[in-house]
């Protein structure tokens, strides 16, 4: 947290001030502040910054920046792994750098912040690494120390959530690992037996430097990749989590991103752990929009529909109603965009749930945009030998060095002419989360892709802008008839779907195939390939991962 408590395991719903022992602390909430947050709450997360130095903080400042002139989020909570180290210098650097946020601050203690000095440091620093407190008139914090998972720990959490359970407010767990990335079962199941006797609805962890969302049907485990060096899919990025009417919504941010759509509700399939995720009868879209240029327009789309435009309220935040007996029960998709003064569009989509008699069904389901692993620490720390990676293979890339393969990084402003003029009749002003050029064969072949997982686009062009390939995320409740009935008699024990539609260009026709992946227990199945007409083919590698 942003500032030093005086006892071990500091209530912070219990105090009246917070004791600041900290470095000029000129904007530490009092709990009674956070208490008062008004919904939608908005919490800024980072994770995993590897600090080295005052000169290794590049991407934090670049976030802090935007979040100080565009987000304004009612806390920040930095998910632990932050010195690489664990030094004292490495502490002093973060907390210097730490101290420009505007507003609250909170941290967690991960693996790297017992190296060096073990914890000693981070106390000295940053404060204890436990706290309860209040946020909002939902919601209950309670920071945990992954690093003693021990039965004091865990009765102290518990007694914070039952007291905060008998005032109706859900917990929500900050910690560094997630349950599974704990080397000790024993502390797996303390954990997990805490959140299904609580009812916790969120735990917002780290570590794996990659986003994974875990919906066990009645609550959630998310992940987000590291600032500093992201392993899967996604690139260096930060999330925002939204918190209104008893709803929580994760939004990744890709670090490039300056425009940000953040869907409050309706909240995504994904995020779904209730009935109170659910819509029925007249929908009430809330949505926050960040952006350093005054927004124009912000509008919404149902199933592809007419644009409905969304007011905004004194607030700030964006609304409208719609009409959900319109349609049947079930899934549906909503677009929501944004327009800047500049021009630029940016939208977030989700798949959400109707249900006009409230009924919940559990859908566990895990996404992830791919394994942990790999990463090498910085050459030559203070107290680290050249070229070790840690041992949970976290930190820094070695920025010695290069990037494997032909495929390379660009910038929009470099692409050829008639690739951005395709671009953009295909995605609007968007921001890209990957813009690549590769040779292949002799040919330049650029690779776009955007939008979130759920609804994720990537085309590949050549110089002339001419489209080769597409690959786009659906619903399975988009898919044609034919591919949803063979991919259900394919994988009859799947829970959900992750589905994608891939066309092939050539001379003006194109060929169509899909790509369904069954989840089932957890566990991703091997995909498929369907055609249209329902003809099923194993996908490539034809193995779960």
């Amino acid at each position: 947290m942003k500032n030093n408590e005086k006892t071990a395991k500091t209530t912070l719903s219990t105090l009246g001030v917070i004791a600041c022992l900290g470095l000029g602390l000129a904007h530490a909430a009092t709990p009674a502040a956070l208490e008062k947050a008004a919904d939608p709450i908005v919490l800024l997360k980072v994770a995993d910054l590897h600090v080295t130095g005052p000169d290794s903080m590049a991407e934090f400042k670049q976030v802090i920046a935007f979040a100080n002139a565009a987000i304004h989020p009612a806390l920040t909570y930095i998910a632990g792994d932050t010195p690489h180290n664990g030094t004292l210098a490495e502490y002093q650097a973060y907390k210097q750098v730490r101290d420009t946020l505007q507003g609250p601050v909170f941290d967690v203690a991960g693996d790297h912040e017992a190296k060096g000095g073990g914890l000693e440091h981070y106390r000295k620093v940053l404060g204890e690494p436990t706290y309860s407190f209040a946020l909002g008139k939902n919601w209950q914090v309670v920071g945990l120390n992954s690093m003693t998972v021990d039965g004091e720990q865990i009765e102290w959490a518990r007694k914070e959530l039952a007291a905060a359970k008998a005032q109706n407010r859900r917990g929500l767990l900050f910690i560094h690992h997630n349950f599974t990335g704990l080397k000790e079962k024993a502390a797996q199941d303390q954990l997990n037996a805490l959140v299904k006797e609580a009812g916790v609805k969120l735990v917002l962890a780290g570590h794996t430097h990659n986003n994974t969302v875990i919906n066990d049907g009645a609550g959630l485990q998310i992940t987000t990749t590291s600032i500093k060096e992201p392993r899967g899919s996604d690139p260096s990025g930060y999330a925002i989590v939204t918190l209104d009417e008893g709803r929580a919504a994760w939004h990744f941010v890709p670090l490039k991103q300056r425009t940000v759509v953040a869907i409050c509700n309706p909240v995504s399939k994904l995020m779904a752990t209730g009935p109170e995720d659910l819509v029925s009868g007249w929908l009430n879209f809330r949505v926050k929009v960040f952006d350093t240029f005054a927004i124009k327009q912000v509008t919404a789309v149902v199933d592809g529909g007419a644009p409905m435009p969304l007011s905004q309220d004194k607030n700030g935040l964006w609304t409208g109603k719609w009409d959900s007996a319109t349609v049947k029960d079930g899934e549906h998709t909503l677009k929501v965009s944004a327009s800047n003064a500049e021009g630029w569009t940016t939208s977030e989509d989700i798949v959400f749930l109707v249900s006009q008699a409230k009924q919940y069904a559990a859908a566990p389901a895990t996404v992830s945009d791919g394994k942990a692993g790999g990463g090498k620490g910085p050459k030559g720390g203070p107290d680290q030998k050249g070229g070790k990676a840690p041992k949970d293979g976290a930190g820094p890339a070695d920025a010695g060095k290069k990037a494997k393969g032909k495929k390379q990084p660009v910038e929009a402003n470099e692409l050829p002419a008639p690739v951005r003029m395709a671009l953009e009749k295909q995605a609007g002003k968007t921001e890209f989360s990957k813009l690549e050029k590769e040779n292949k064969d002799g040919q330049e072949i650029y690779t776009a892709k955007w939008g979130p997982k759920e609804t994720e686009r990537e085309l590949k062009l050549n110089a002339e802008g001419n489209l080769l390939e597409s690959k786009e995320a659906l619903a399975f409740a988009a898919l044609p008839a034919p591919v949803r009935e063979a991919a259900g008699k394919a994988q009859p024990g799947a829970k959900s779907f992750e589905c994608k539609k891939l066309s092939t260009f050539s001379d003006r026709s194109a060929a169509v195939v899909y790509e369904v992946r069954g989840l089932a227990d957890g566990e991703k199945l091997p995909p498929l390939r369907v055609s249209p007409e329902g003809a099923v083919t194993e996908g490539k590698g034809g193995k779960a991962k």
